[in-house]
């Protein structure tokens, strides 16, 4: 739909999205929304972690590589 207008992080756009007759899957419990989000935003900084641990891993590999040959 539109992009929002916001402070702070402007290079990642933001935008409201709507689901026009969309079949949804309750996910957690019912009442349990917030609990349920953190949750997989706890999954999601794990994944973000490992991942920016391994560029870093196969950054120092290449710069090492270079050094020596």
């Amino acid at each position: 739909q539109r992009l929002k207008d916001k402070l702070g992080n402007r290079s990642n756009a933001s935008s409201e999205v709507e689901f026009v007759n969309a079949i949804g899957e309750m996910v957690g419990e019912p009442g349990a929304g917030v609990k349920t989000i953190m949750d997989m935003v706890t999954l999601t900084r794990l994944d973000c972690a490992i991942a920016s641990s391994a560029i870093m891993r196969a950054g120092l590999a290449e710069a090492v590589h270079h050094s020596r040959h």
